[in-house]
């Protein structure tokens, strides 16, 4: 279904070797819209093209989207013409640009001036890589509070890679990297899904390997880890689905994505699944939270397969 309406006259992708779209998915950001755009504009390794969704914001967003494609060439603002919400503006986004190279900034976040540059190459330079991130500091009310987890390079074989993954996606701060757009593309689901950038993340990690520069690139507005368990009930409609948060995301593993498959990964999906019902449960049921859960939560390090990829010599995040 071809969902691009409103588009700006006279814009379109660039190609060539090497070339960047950053998609920026909009959503009531007129307050920092403007900002994220300029610091793409003055990245030293220009981007050929800013692609802005805007999912039907209520708030000045369209107005000023609107006037930074008027004023910049390589700016493209798009309104989708209803609320498809957060996976579907995101698969739009990658699925429009035809670039080699792609990332999504969220519209209310900001890249420092050599952030392109030193991710793209890393990526020229090691073919291995699907994708590269930096460092991610985390503000509240642009306040700097602490730095994002879940930027840890990956490497190794996919079936550890995506087991080491699995483990902990903590904050999940490489979904904001820069990737090779072709392999991104396969992995975002074509329908709304809870935690659906965890499924994708660690679906690419069947195609390659994440990096990292160790240094503060991006910054990132934090959200409360209270509004993801909230989500669930918007999210997810079948009552074992709330109860099991993360049961969509892991069919759409195994199922759709069918990433590989041994001991470790198995037992990284049986936690990740355990941890997400137990912060449900936390959330919704109290009682049972502080009976069954606690127990759950006590031995959920049991099940962890971090000490079996330890063994291994799996490339990853320590053991904690």
């Amino acid at each position: 279904m071809d969902l691009l309406i409103g588009t700006t006259p006279g814009k379109s992708f660039l190609g060539g070797p090497n070339a960047i779209t950053v998609g920026v998915p909009v959503y009531n950001n007129a307050s920092t819209l403007r900002r994220t755009v300029e610091s793409v504009l003055a990245q030293t390794r220009p981007a050929t093209s800013i692609l802005l969704s805007d999912d039907q914001s209520t708030d000045e967003s369209q107005r000023i989207g609107e006037g930074l494609a008027a004023a910049h060439d390589r700016v493209t603002y798009v309104r989708r013409p209803e609320n498809v919400g957060h996976t579907l503006n995101f698969h739009w986004l990658v699925h429009a640009a035809t670039t080699p190279y792609f990332m999504w900034l969220a519209g209310d976040d900001l890249i420092l001036p050599t952030y392109l540059e030193r991710m793209a190459d890393r990526l020229d330079a090691d073919p291995e890589l699907i994708g590269c991130v930096s460092l991610v500091q985390f503000t509240v009310e642009g306040k700097p509070t602490t730095l994002a987890t879940g930027s840890e390079p990956l490497s190794g074989p996919p079936r550890d890679a995506v087991a080491r993954y699995l483990d902990d996606p903590a904050a999940n701060a490489r979904l904001y990297g820069l990737f090779r757009r072709a392999i991104l593309a396969t992995t975002v689901p074509a329908r709304h899904l809870h935690a659906w950038d965890w499924a994708s993340m660690a679906a690419t990690l069947k195609h390659g390997a994440h990096g990292r520069v160790d240094e503060v690139l991006m910054v990132r507005d934090e959200t409360p880890s209270s509004n993801y368990v909230k989500a669930v009930g918007r999210d997810n409609k079948g009552r074992l689905d709330r109860i099991f948060p993360l049961a969509p995301m892991t069919r759409e593993l195994l199922f759709r994505q069918r990433i590989p498959l041994d001991s470790a990964v198995l037992r990284a999906l049986i936690k990740i699944n355990l941890q997400s019902h137990c912060s449900y449960m936390a959330a919704f049921h109290p009682r049972y939270s502080n009976t069954i859960g606690r127990v759950l939560r006590k031995n959920l390090w049991r099940i962890s397969p971090a000490r079996q990829l330890d063994r291994r010599g799996a490339v990853g995040p320590p053991l904690k």
